[in-house]
């Protein structure tokens, strides 16, 4: 039975699939936003991709080389709480400050780390 959007699961499954395939093909090409948004879907394990906090560190590394404000602040989580790399709280505060002179916002990192601590919790 499709639900309320009228799509069947194997409809949505192919439409997720073609998405995440485009978001690897910009990744690999170098797009910042492309290399972002996959590492959140690496990180939370969406989308029908497996969570994998190594790989989603390192996609937000490559945007935050590249002075993604969202991943730089990503950066600085990950050093944090130690997730896909070892915890260094100074690596992390380094990182934070970045994504601050990047333009990533007290409440968009409020809510990108309230928006992670539930994560961590499940």
């Amino acid at each position: 039975m499709a639900g309320q959007s009228g799509k069947s699961p194997e409809k949505i499954a192919s439409q997720v699939n073609k998405k995440i395939e485009k978001l690897q093909k910009a990744a690999e090409a170098g797009d910042s936003n492309a290399q972002n948004e996959l590492g959140d879907i690496y990180y939370d394990g969406a989308d029908g991709v497996e969570k994998d906090l190594p790989r989603s560190f390192e996609l937000f590394m490559k945007a935050a080389e590249k002075g993604h404000p969202a991943a730089l602040y990503s950066v600085g989580w990950a050093f944090y709480a130690g997730e896909g790399v070892p915890q260094n709280h100074p690596q992390a505060a380094e990182w934070f400050e970045k994504a601050t002179e990047a333009g990533e916002g007290k409440e968009e990192r409020q809510r990108r780390g309230e928006r992670r601590r539930r994560r961590r919790r499940r």
